[in-house]
């Protein structure tokens, strides 16, 4: 590999790396996006009692603040495709677990828009689950990228 090749593909591994405020921003936005889920799938399958108010009332706001913040990731998801994404995929780095939050993330978003605009009753709890037990993966694989990433990037000295 030439000298030239080397230098572009270290260039090309260091730009993959998020910068500290790009990063803090996605952490942000994705803790709430998962605090938020957490929480109504707590009250709703848990605590919620259709004689107690309160709980209605917190998982009506923690599904409001999920929604909001479920349209923040998709400008945060955004975000990553012109760098990470497309140099990492050129660089053929962590591309599995990479791939599979791509696809989880897909998932979430047709789910969601599915629950809030088209799912009938019949298939309401179906989706449900279905977009639930994606956000719980995706609150695994996650961290999981991005202990690799690190890891690799230590491994590799770039």
């Amino acid at each position: 590999m030439s000298k030239t090749h080397e230098r572009a593909i270290a260039l090309l591994s260091e730009k993959i790396r998020l910068g500290k405020n790009h990063r803090w921003l996605l952490d942000s936005v994705f803790t709430v996006v998962a605090l938020s889920g957490v929480v109504w799938l707590l009250i709703h399958y848990g605590v919620a009692d259709e004689e107690a108010r309160w709980p209605v009332a917190w998982q009506s706001g923690a599904m409001k603040i999920h929604g909001l913040a479920a349209l923040l990731s998709l400008l945060a998801i955004g975000s990553l495709w012109p760098n990470h994404i497309r140099r990492a995929w050129y660089l053929r780095r962590n591309i599995g677990i990479g791939i599979a939050l791509i696809v989880a993330a897909t998932v979430l978003i047709v789910t969601g828009y599915l629950l809030y605009y088209f799912v009938s009753e019949a298939t309401h709890e179906l989706v449900s689950i279905l977009h639930w037990g994606i956000g719980l993966l995706a609150v695994v694989l996650l961290p999981w990228h991005v202990w690799t990433g690190k890891r690799n990037h230590r491994k590799s000295g770039s």
